[in-house]
């Protein structure tokens, strides 16, 4: 829920408000927004979305509005319901205007996206206004088709309408034409969509496609995180060839590591997708692939993709025999202890290797289970460190472990 209350004076221009005319200066304003699911028996809940506004003017005129929303699935059509209220006196002037529209959705073997749209007058009459069909194609990742056809009842005019979309690296281009029959009146046109935000990345503006300014954006910067600290740091290398996929769209990190994607909605949470199988790395640890932020209208969210070079680490856990040879030791449970405190546990081969893959850079401790060796009266004779750097080359630590008491082994 939002409430918003403003009282104006000097006769200020307010040109941001939905309500605002230049004709006549505002007072006051008020305005209730509301999004919410109502509970329904059987069902997770009904979302209801709404606004009341209401406006003053200096010269005693008042406008009221009220608007609401929702949507319900039938089956595997979705349907979307929607009312508006609107009232406005002005002198001895009154009039109140009420509409309702009703829309339907369906996918078609999930290659063509269907829906219906029809707007109703309920006040002062009842009447049908329009009544519209659309058919959505995507024919591969850059082009689309639409198809569509509008009744207007009360201008008694047909309109067809067709399509072809082009999404562009930095705009969306469309050729589309519509055909009045009232009219006999044929228009075609081409029209180039493109939008303008800042990147955090480059501290600049620059053209995007569009949808900046009514969802969210993201620039992510992919490099190598040579000290695994989660930043980028002088000399980290940048990562070229990293995928990036939200909104529906799609972009690849450039030879700087950087990304933009625009066009994410405006939600409680939105999610972006990478893939670095495109990436000319190799035993790097990437964050997870989904990456899940809230996005807001107009707002970019900067994403560090850190790829942390990962190393393979081989423990050789060996004991003295009574000819003084050390002979590797099998079935030892063996912790391997990060920096952070994280554990990774594994357990020694028959020759006494035990080999922990992906680890990250930094200095760790390889302790024996603590159980174990109680059990068995065994000890490390001294403390195992490994440390491990941001080459990927394998690192090789050995340890002895000591008894308390004779133990017979058996040798194969």
């Amino acid at each position: 829920f939002l409430g918003r209350h403003v009282e104006y004076g000097g006769g200020f221009a307010d040109e941001a408000n939905t309500a605002f005319d230049l004709s006549r200066p505002m007072r006051r304003y008020s305005e209730v927004v509301f999004d919410l699911a109502v509970p329904l028996p059987g069902s997770l809940g009904l979302p209801v979305s709404g606004r009341f506004d209401r406006a003053e003017f200096v010269d005693g005129s008042q406008t009221l509005s009220a608007r609401a929303r929702t949507t319900a699935n039938v089956g595997r059509t979705l349907l979307a319901i929607g009312a508006d209220y609107n009232h406005r006196t002005q002198g001895n002037f009154s009039d109140t205007r009420i509409n309702a529209n009703l829309g339907a959705m369906r996918l078609i073997d999930y290659k063509w996206q269907l829906r219906a749209t029809a707007d109703f007058g309920i006040k002062p009459g009842t009447r049908l206004e329009t009544l519209g069909f659309a058919a959505d194609r995507a024919i591969s990742d850059r082009y689309s088709l639409r198809l569509g056809a509008t009744r207007n009842f009360a201008g008694h005019d047909t309109a067809l309408q067709a399509g072809l979309t082009a999404r562009l690296p930095m705009a969306t281009a469309t050729l589309g034409g519509d055909w009045s029959t009232s009219q006999n009146r044929w228009r075609v046109g081409v029209q180039l969509n493109f939008g303008i935000a800042r990147d955090p990345l480059k501290g600049r503006y620059r053209v995007t496609p569009p949808g900046p300014a009514n969802g969210g954006s993201a620039a992510l910067l992919a490099f190598i995180d040579a000290n695994a600290n989660g930043r980028r740091d002088e000399g980290e290398e940048a990562v070229p060839g990293v995928v990036v996929q939200g909104g529906g769209l799609k972009a690849v990190t450039d030879g700087q590591g950087r990304a933009f994607v625009t066009g994410l909605g405006d939600g409680n949470m939105t999610s972006l997708r990478t893939d670095i199988s495109g990436t000319d790395t190799v035993f790097v640890s990437p964050p997870p692939q989904n990456i899940t932020f809230a996005a807001r209208s107009g707002g970019v969210a900067r994403i560090d993709y850190p790829l942390v070079p990962t190393s393979e680490l081989v423990t050789r856990i060996r004991f003295r025999g009574r000819d003084g040879a050390l002979n590797g030791l099998s079935a030892v449970k063996v912790r391997l202890v990060s920096p952070k405190g994280d554990v990774a546990s594994g357990m020694t081969e028959f020759d006494g290797t035990v080999v922990f893959d992906g680890v990250k850079p930094g200095k760790y401790a390889i302790e024996i289970d603590a159980d174990q060796a109680a059990r068995l009266g065994m000890r490390l004779k001294e403390p195992i460190f490994a440390t491990v750097g941001a080459d990927g080359s394998v690192v090789d630590v050995n340890g002895e472990v000591a008894f308390s008491e004779h133990v017979q082994m058996v040798k194969r």
